[in-house]
């Protein structure tokens, strides 16, 4: 089977498993406002309107990639893991480490010798992917502190005054 024809079964497979997917993989189950405090030694938490942005986006694919319960689409992906069974719906931070330059992290790279996966971001970096070019193209906002409001600890470390001057 030509490389050409296995993507366009793989997209075939891949539309109608989301059509079949059960009721755990859906939108609806996750919660409506998920706290994202990743940075909260510095700032305060991100209420993020998960119920807002289903409605906005309309895919689940728009944001969690291969994350959302189907096989793998992302060509990107798709040419190392086509044989790959369905994903289960999972959180960012499952794939998306938040210290991807701790000395641990960086061991654990190199003893996997996963070089191919070394473009993958960081929590923080697959957040802002994900968030600002959306925010950017909606004209939705998108400055540091619209979303990133720092606490006393933050200010003291940064030396900025308050964040809202």
């Amino acid at each position: 089977m030509t490389s050409k024809r296995k993507t366009t079964v793989r997209l075939i497979l891949a539309a109608l498993l989301m059509l079949a997917l059960p009721a755990w993989a859906s939108a609806a189950d996750a919660p409506d406002v998920i706290a994202i405090d990743l940075l909260e030694r510095y700032y305060e938490g991100v209420e993020f309107e998960h119920a807002m942005h289903v409605d906005i986006a309309d895919d689940c694919y728009v944001c969690h990639h291969h994350t959302v319960g189907t096989v793998t689409v992302e060509m990107g992906c798709a040419d190392c893991h086509e044989e790959s069974d369905a994903t289960l719906p999972i959180a960012c931070k499952k794939c998306h480490d938040p210290n991807p330059f701790s000395a641990a992290q960086i061991a654990k790279r190199e003893l996997e010798g996963r070089r191919f996966h070394i473009d993958k971001p960081g929590l923080k970096g697959a957040y802002h992917r994900s968030c600002l070019g959306c925010h950017e193209e909606m004209g939705a906002p998108n400055g540091c502190d619209d979303c990133h409001r720092r606490n006393e600890a933050g200010e003291e470390l940064f030396g900025l005054g308050p964040a809202d001057m």
